[in-house]
């Protein structure tokens, strides 16, 4: 080889030397950037990893679990075939009967037949009461291969005490249908721990249906004032703040992982197969077909600009994590702000996109839990507001008036930090939030979170 070519060759491998060198040093800046990021996460004593995520998620001592006498309902569940559960509201397709109009002889005779059938998981369902912590035997290192199976259990188990109460509810027994409506906001104590976004949307839609047969309840059942104030402490004990605090460290703990995990992982979660050959099906409105995606997958990550779509998506969860630690109404405002950070996204922050909503953000999240936290301070305002009818005889004028013997202070509605609204109606009396909108529409169920009892 010539001298020439020998300068050439070595002037080449200073270069090639030189850009390994610059790679290498630019990849452990962003390396380190990250890390800073996910740091900065840990100091405020959340879990960043799996194996994190897993301990943070606590283990009660043995014999308070409820989850073993939860796991030991679910297993009971009766199963009846379509033609028969159908004609059961709640567990089938039947529709519940108007407010204060009582079952049908039809209705009523196959709900006994179904709470005979499951009476020893409803036993179980009211046992799990006792308990008041819970873990059930999910191990959250698995990251999205985590299986959840409970939800489902818990989701039934939810619908089957719904039944017992509107069933109970139509023999006038107030006792029977405050513990099964107990019980169903007990069922959902059992996910309050859970760190995963699904496991509180259960949680969350449990105590929806707890609150709706309390609704059923008090337009027909008499209750005594002991009742009244138990069921009280029920709701009022349902309200946590840290639930979405727990979902959406889960949510970086567990997306976090997602970003390491290999290529085609991450496009078979992301990208389902296209429905028909030859056809393109976008999602987040980039390039569409898996086998197209894998090279830009490669790239994104051989480049170093999947650890940057991290960094952004990280610094953004910490934006919502300080968001949840604001006042309630203050709280939604917030986060529809951060929303909108998405938008100036660069383009090639797929992943970050894809694992906030598809590029929404994560203000639905919150506002669900609004929702929630307003119906919850409904119920316990209408059942101080029964209190005060069995103790008077008549409705208050305002929830003003329970105070302080029935109520501390009228409730605040979370989504405009306003005292709830309450209205007389010719017959009974509405509570209500205004909702999302943040409009009064006067107690509208159709535009307003409301809670009626018309008697």
């Amino acid at each position: 080889m010539s001298a020439k070519a020998c300068r050439h060759l070595r002037n080449a491998l200073i270069v090639v030397l030189v850009l390994a060198t610059l790679y290498v040093a630019y990849r452990y800046t962003l390396h380190c950037l990250v890390e800073a990021k996910l740091d900065e996460i840990r100091k405020q004593g959340y879990p960043v990893t799996l194996a994190e995520l897993d301990k943070w998620y606590p283990q009660p001592p043995p014999g308070e679990n409820a989850a073993e006498i939860y796991e030991d309902a679910f297993t009971r569940y009766a199963r009846w075939d379509y033609e028969h559960i159908r004609v059961l509201p709640l567990v089938g397709d039947a529709t519940l009967p108007k407010r204060g109009v009582p079952l049908s002889g039809d209705v009523r005779d196959a709900i006994a037949s179904y709470m005979a059938d499951n009476r020893s998981a409803v036993k179980l369902l009211h046992d799990g009461v006792a308990r008041k912590r819970c873990r059930y035997p999910v191990s959250y290192s698995a990251g999205f291969d985590t299986p959840v199976p409970h939800v489902n259990g818990v989701r039934q188990g939810a619908r089957l005490l719904g039944l017992e109460a509107v069933w109970r509810s139509d023999k006038g027994d107030g006792e029977a249908v405050a513990d099964s409506v107990a019980a169903t906001a007990a069922l959902a104590r059992s996910l309050e721990d859970e760190p995963d976004g699904i496991s509180q949307l259960v949680r969350i839609a449990v105590l929806q249906m707890a609150a709706s047969r309390l609704e059923d309840a008090l337009n027909c059942t008499p209750f005594t004032d002991t009742q009244l104030r138990d069921l009280y402490t029920v709701f009022a004990n349902r309200e946590i703040t840290n639930s979405l605090t727990r979902a959406f460290v889960g949510e970086i703990a567990n997306n976090t992982s997602f970003f390491s995990v290999p290529v085609d992982r991450q496009l078979g979660v992301m990208l389902p197969p296209p429905p028909e050959p030859h056809t393109f099906q976008t999602i987040i409105g980039v390039i569409p077909n898996t086998w197209y995606r894998r090279p830009q997958f490669y790239l994104l990550r051989a480049s170093g600009l999947l650890e940057i779509d991290l960094f952004h998506y990280c610094g953004i969860m910490e934006k919502y994590l300080a968001a949840l630690r604001l006042p309630l109404p203050e709280r939604l405002t917030v986060a529809r702000s951060i929303d909108k950070d998405f938008s100036k996204l660069p383009r090639f922050c797929i992943m970050s996109r894809w694992l906030t909503c598809g590029g929404s953000g994560m203000s639905a999240y919150i506002v669900k839990d609004f929702s929630v936290t307003a119906t919850l301070r409904c119920c316990c305002a209408s059942l101080a507001v029964e209190r005060y009818r069995l103790a008077n005889g008549a409705l208050p004028d305002s929830l003003g008036d329970l105070v302080p013997k029935f109520l501390d202070a009228v409730p605040i509605d979370p989504f405009d930090g306003q005292p709830l609204r309450y209205r007389k109606l010719t017959k009974g009396y509405v509570v209500y939030s205004v909702g999302e909108d943040g409009k009064d529409d006067g107690g509208d169920e159709k535009k307003d979170i409301t809670f009626t009892v018309e008697r």
